[in-house]
């Protein structure tokens, strides 16, 4: 997860760049990049949160 949110951070920070909207296929690359690793971050909240509870669940259940 940690690697995901700074490859985030990374892309936004090049979208950010004037550069960037300089060279319409590198814009169009970056933002596709960005849009898959923002879907891929959504999951994996969804997955940590999924386990979470779960093992919540079991500690309660153990405890």
């Amino acid at each position: 997860m940690n690697k995901n949110k700074a490859l985030l951070k990374t892309l936004e920070a090049k979208l950010g760049d004037p550069a960037i909207y300089a060279d319409k296929d590198k814009f169009r690359e970056t933002e596709q990049a960005y849009k898959k690793a923002a879907d891929e971050n959504k999951q994996l909240e969804k997955n940590y949160e999924e386990v979470f509870t779960l093992l919540m669940e079991l500690e309660e259940k153990a405890g």
